[in-house]
């Protein structure tokens, strides 16, 4: 079996799943490498070997801070004696700052580099303004680019990559979890978001889409999952409108209770837009997963979101910041209970035949499979 190294940032962060996926289910012997851009340690997980890439003993996981006389050249040599040791075919960085540091370690090393980047990595001001600088030499230097939506698949052909070297892979959803099955009892007069509290995810959007809507209709709820930096914010939100008693914050939950509360929901809601730094989505997991629910999406018009959703078929979208707009969709659906299920049946077929987990795995394995060395 052929050595995969995926590089991280994080090793359990809650709402990367897709890294998780690629994790546990790429056919790998896989090495972890994480804890920062330039990862600072390692977990091969077939064998549970784990430990500080800069003091590699063959002993159970212990920490061992980061000592400050380790600069980044020696940290990079640690890096592809690590790779060389065990015999690693190909690396798969995830967002593109991990494939810049990883970028010349991969080229001394020959050895294969793919860089899957995943949203923010791609648009954020900030990392354009710093890692996004080394962009063109990635593009150079990395075998594959992995996108997530189309207009970032088009927004890199503007910078420079190859089309050649460009993929536009969406995520796959895992069937097992999100299974399309709903509740016995029907569904709920409750709506459902589900995604960390942040400026791009505009879960004030939604809320405020969710007071008009609730206006005209009073008996509609709104479950919102996730936690997040604007979380207090939105509670602070929900009591100024006088909804506590109407909007149910959960916190993070792990995927098995997503989606029961996807099966008795009456559709998923996202307010997706451009942050002020220029942050965006690229596909969005929940969005994808609330689709393999049989639910139908109300959303925004923003990055890959219309690449999955079609509108008036798997759902409503509306244009960023249109707030009565979301508004008008979320009273169609808790009004028509015909409308919700033609659109939740066609998205949940949308989903288990285009966006289902082994097959984009398959296809992810095959790009490596291409690319990796014997």
């Amino acid at each position: 079996m052929k050595s995969l190294a995926i590089v991280s940032t994080n090793r359990w962060k809650y709402s990367e799943t897709f890294i998780h996926s690629h994790i546990f289910k790429l056919p790998y012997n896989v090495h972890l490498l994480y804890d920062g851009y330039l990862p600072q340690k390692f977990w091969n997980v077939q064998s549970n070997h784990q430990g500080d890439i800069t003091r590699q003993r063959k002993k159970l996981f212990y920490k061992i801070p980061f000592k400050k006389e380790h600069n980044s050249k020696s940290q990079s040599l640690h890096i592809s004696r690590y790779l060389k040791k065990n015999k690693i075919s190909a690396i798969l960085a995830e967002y593109g700052p991990s494939g810049v540091e990883m970028m010349q370690i991969a080229r001394e090393s020959k050895i294969p580099l793919v860089v899957h980047f995943h949203g923010y990595d791609a648009w954020r001001d900030d990392v354009l303004n710093s890692y996004g600088l080394q962009y063109p030499l990635l593009f150079e230097i990395a075998e594959r680019i992995i996108v997530v939506s189309k207009e970032m698949y088009h927004s890199f052909i503007e910078r420079g990559c190859l089309p050649e070297k460009l993929i536009y892979l969406p995520y796959g959803i895992d069937t097992n979890i999100f299974d399309g099955v709903r509740s016995d009892n029907g569904s709920e007069d409750y709506f459902v978001s589900c995604g960390r509290f942040v400026e791009k995810k505009s879960p004030q959007n939604t809320i405020k889409a969710f007071y008009l809507a609730q206006q005209k209709v009073e008996q509609i709820k709104l479950v919102m999952i996730g936690d997040g930096l604007l979380l207090d914010n939105c509670r602070e939100l929900v009591h100024q409108l006088k909804l506590e008693d109407k909007v149910t914050f959960t916190g993070a939950l792990p995927q098995s209770q997503i989606a029961d509360y996807y099966r008795k929901a009456i559709a998923f809601i996202q307010h997706s837009r451009v942050a002020e730094d220029n942050d965006r989505e690229g596909t969005p997991l929940a969005v994808l997963e609330a689709m393999a629910m049989g639910l139908p999406i109300i959303s925004t018009i923003h990055s890959g979101i219309p690449d999955v959703v079609t509108h008036e078929k798997h759902g409503i979208l509306v244009k960023e910041n249109q707030i009565s707009k979301m508004a008008e969709a979320i009273v169609s659906l808790a009004r028509n209970k015909d409308l919700k299920e033609s659109m939740g049946q066609r998205a949940y077929k949308h989903v288990y035949d285009c966006y289902n987990l082994s097959g984009y795995i398959g296809s992810l394995a095959q790009i490596i499979d291409e690319l990796a060395i014997s």
